[in-house]
């Protein structure tokens, strides 16, 4: 019986044996080869997530982007319109400078011309680049046709000039000998590289 024995033992042995090398060849293989992938899952995983965000935020800041555009070049146009409204500060110079030969031209007299004292003048520094007001203030003597055929003149421009303040007195008897006192304004802009760089 013992030699009975032996051979179930032996037998036993061997499926215990070959079981336990079944089961240490699984869990080797187990860890060399699936472990180390689950791991590349997971980052891969993460990967689609992060990359999906990225997509999502691509995709706003594209559309935002595309409306700044839009906005952009609406605001460029608005500004070439003002650029057309505006002087430069040697055209200004030149329009207040051909304003007494202007008057003399429309037949009127002129009395005064002088910078006003709200306005900046000749005395602006040549790199302001902001927006200032220049004005004068004139005196003509004429008749009323010529007087407001030389403030018709004066206002029809491209740029914006503005007349303001009109005080029209009799100077003597009738309709063609007239007074009129006027402010004419003007907007300079300053460094015009600089306040409109493109």
């Amino acid at each position: 019986m013992q030699f009975g024995n032996r051979i179930k033992t032996t037998h036993f042995s061997r499926s215990v044996a070959f079981a336990a090398m079944v089961l240490i060849g699984t869990i080797a293989v187990y860890n060399w080869f699936i472990v180390p992938h689950t791991s590349y899952l997971g980052a891969a995983q993460r990967y689609e997530l992060v990359a999906g965000e990225l997509a999502k935020t691509n995709r706003l800041i594209s559309s935002d982007v595309a409306a700044k555009k839009k906005e952009l070049k609406e605001l460029n146009e608005k500004l070439a319109k003002v650029r057309t409204k505006l002087f430069s500060r040697a055209e200004a110079a030149k329009f207040f400078d051909g304003i007494g030969g202007l008057a003399r031209t429309m037949n009127c007299k002129v009395l005064s011309l002088k910078f006003s004292d709200t306005s900046s003048g000749r005395k602006a520094p040549a790199t302001d680049d902001g927006i200032t007001v220049e004005s004068v203030l004139l005196s003509v003597a004429g008749g009323y046709k010529d007087i407001t055929a030389l403030m018709s003149k004066l206002q029809n421009r491209t740029e914006q000039v503005w007349i303001n303040g009109v005080n029209v007195k009799s100077a003597g008897e009738g309709i063609d000998n007239l007074k009129c006192d006027m402010s004419v304004a003007v907007c300079v802009m300053g460094d015009e590289k600089r306040f409109f760089n493109d």
